[in-house]
């Protein structure tokens, strides 16, 4: 395994366990030198060292997905966009369309060439790594949980991830809908599954373990009426012929095979050997409440909900930290930028250079940014792209007019801008290690505009919400 390393987010120094780590990294690179002098080479080179950090990220992502291709058996040339439509037309076929974002196949002309890609809705809810202070997640409990139609889709979307054979169903990939009802209580109503990317491997989960964040065969029990009467009368040449343009033969067999596992361990009536069909105004109740399907062996359901649970309490012992959403933003007592331009440019110029090799380190494969970060993102770039002529001037010592000062100090103030309203809109994985890195980045930034200039009501989008992306293109 390799090991991780870490970069302290306020002073951008790798601190000494990272050291440690990126040593060993180097080690098993380079055995002929020894560990000393790795070390020392490192802590001479902080921003190389920053960069090698970056960089196994970077290969520590794309290791992540294929060992996880490996676990469903997904060959390493799988096309991620005909996985994601192949999801959305099984769920058709199983009538739970609702139960996850729809992806369409579609075709894009780009420098003249076809590129064939995938339109994905957008999907409803809230996202456990992506919540604001308010949202109405952080007042969710177990009762919150125990709505029929919440549960319900938990366990149709149990049988639709076995079905496909996606292990990548954590809480992170599934949007809660919670509402309010009239008695104030703060309730599920629905959920959507999003990143479908790790299905149709040819493995079948026949054994108790099955594989990560997938409920094997063994472990499914209970199953709501209207699946179980899909399930059974479910044609596997409509299966078939549903897959035939998106999927390889092998992996479309697979599917049918683990189609009829679950249909003949449906027909089994010993409880504890088959599967229960729940009708679906039964959910909540009984022996289908929350604390029922936590504590037996159903653990498709129950570990959806416990993921979420345990991670709104984690959310919750911080949300007192977080500051209230500012629905405007003010720059004030601070410096004119007539006052020694050339130097202020310089200081200011640097400190945007720092932030954009913050921000390079920060990269993460198969990551999706919020909408707010991405435009964060973009006025860095303005801005620093709004000073590249005047810092070439300089070198030059050619003289640079004020009003090119003055259209930089209003690029830096965009900057500022679009960083609070990430920090207004930001989700709540700032309490992890990639997530405190992020939002130190933002703060830092919205502050070097704050601090520099004396410009009044430059007002932010009001009440800023963390949004999903409308569309996704996956290719």
């Amino acid at each position: 395994m390799i090991p991780k390393a870490e970069i302290d987010s306020e002073n951008l120094e790798i601190r000494e366990d990272g050291y440690r780590n990126l040593t060993t990294l180097l080690r098993g690179l380079v055995p002929e030198m020894d560990k000393n002098s790795i070390s020392d080479i490192l802590k001479g080179n902080p921003e190389f060292a920053i960069k090698l950090q970056a960089i196994h990220k970077e290969f520590a992502a794309m290791q992540f997905q294929l060992d996880i291709n490996q676990q469903a058996g997904i060959s390493d040339n799988a096309r991620v966009d005909q996985r994601n439509s192949a999801m959305s037309d099984v769920a058709a076929l199983l009538g739970m369309s609702g139960i996850i974002a729809k992806a369409t196949p579609m075709k894009i002309i780009r420098d003249g060439q076809v590129i064939e890609g995938t339109f994905m809705e957008k999907a409803v809810g809230e996202d456990i790594g992506h919540l604001s202070k308010d949202s109405l997640m952080l007042q969710a409990n177990e009762d919150s949980f125990n709505h029929p139609t919440g549960l319900k889709q938990l366990a149709d979307m149990q049988i639709l991830d076995y079905i496909c054979g996606n292990i990548d169903r954590h809480d992170g990939n599934i949007m809660y809908q919670f509402e309010k009802n009239e008695d104030g209580k703060v309730i599920l109503t629905g959920i959507c599954g999003i990143d479908n990317d790790s299905s149709f491997g040819t493995k079948l989960f026949t054994d108790e373990y099955g594989g990560k964040e997938i409920t094997p065969l063994p472990a499914i029990k209970n199953m709501s009426m209207s699946c179980f009467e899909t399930v059974s009368n479910l044609s596997l040449d409509a299966l078939r012929l549903v897959l035939k343009d998106k999927l390889k033969t092998e992996e479309i067999e697979a599917v049918c095979k683990r189609v009829e596992l679950l249909q003949q361990k449906m027909q089994i009536h010993e409880k504890d050997m088959g599967i229960t069909p729940v009708p679906d105004d039964a959910w909540g109740k009984g022996d289908y409440t929350y604390d029922k399907l936590t504590t037996d062996t159903s653990r498709g359901i129950s570990k959806a909900i416990s993921k979420a649970l345990n991670d709104i309490n984690k959310i919750n012992e911080h949300v007192n930290e977080l500051p209230e959403k500012d629905t405007a933003l003010t720059y004030s007592k601070g410096k004119d930028v007539t006052d020694q331009a050339e130097l202020r440019f310089q200081e200011i110029y640097s400190k945007l250079e720092e932030f954009v090799t913050r921000a390079g380190a920060l990269r993460k494969k198969l990551h999706v940014n919020s909408e707010e970060y991405n435009n964060m993102l973009k006025s860095l770039k303005g801005a620093l792209d709004s000073g590249k002529e005047i810092k070439k001037a300089l070198e030059n010592q050619e003289d640079v007019n004020l009003d090119r000062f003055k259209d930089f100090a209003q690029s830096v103030v965009a900057l500022g801008i679009s960083s609070q309203e990430y920090m207004n809109a930001k989700n709540l994985s700032q309490f992890t290690d990639f997530g405190k890195d992020r939002y130190a980045l933002a703060m830092d930034m919205r502050d070097l505009a704050q601090e520099n200039f004396a410009l009044n009501e430059m007002s932010a989008k009001e009440n800023a919400e963390v949004k999903q992306p409308v569309e996704q293109m996956i290719f």
